[in-house]
C-alpha cells in the first residue's frame, strides 16, 4: 500500500493531521491528490478502506488522550496514547487537534468513518466517488464558499 502522494507532504498522516486541524481545504486537496496518486498504479494503488482506517484510528487516538485528561491523567502520559515522541506532539500541533475536536464532532467523525468503511466493502460504487464525499461529511460546518476543494 502506498501512503504518499505526489508531493512528500501529502501522506496519509497530513491528512489526519489535516482534520484533526479543522483544515478542510488542506485536507480535501491531499485525499484527492492521493486518490489521483493511486488510480494509475495497480502495484501502489491507494486503499481508501486503508485512509479509513488511519483517519479512524488518529481520531480514536485524540479521543482517548482527551478521555484520559478529563480523569486526571498527567499530560505527559496521557500524549504517550497519541505518540510516544514529544517532537511529533509539537510538530502535528496535537495540543490545538485536541482542542478543535470537540465530542460531537469525534462522534460524527468515528460513525461517518464506520459507515464509509462498510460501504467501501460491500458497494459496486465508484471508489473513489465514495471518497469525495468524506471529507464534506466528517466536516459539514464548512460554508458553501469555503469549499474549493479540487476532488
Amino acid at each position: 500500500m502506498r501512503v504518499v502522494g505526489p508531493f512528500k507532504r501529502e501522506t496519509v498522516w497530513g491528512l489526519c493531521n489535516a482534520v484533526g486541524l479543522n483544515d478542510f481545504n488542506e485536507a480535501v486537496n491531499i485525499l484527492a491528490n492521493l486518490m489521483e496518486a493511486g488510480k494509475d498504479s495497480k502495484d501502489n494503488k491507494i486503499n481508501e478502506t486503508a485512509i479509513v482506517y488511519h483517519l479512524n484510528s488518529h481520531i480514536m487516538k485524540i479521543s482517548e488522550y482527551k478521555s484520559l485528561i478529563k480523569k486526571g491523567v498527567p499530560k505527559e502520559v496521557a500524549m504517550k496514547v497519541v505518540t510516544p515522541y514529544p517532537f511529533f506532539w509539537k510538530r502535528n500541533k496535537m495540543e490545538e487537534q485536541t482542542r478543535n475536536l470537540n465530542p460531537q464532532m469525534i462522534r460524527r467523525a468515528l460513525t461517518v468513518l464506520g459507515r464509509m468503511e462498510s460501504t467501501l466493502k460491500r458497494s459496486s460504487i465508484d471508489k473513489k466517488l465514495l471518497m469525495e464525499f468524506l471529507i464534506p461529511l466528517m466536516m459539514p460546518k464548512m460554508k458553501k464558499a469555503e469549499i474549493t476543494g479540487k476532488i
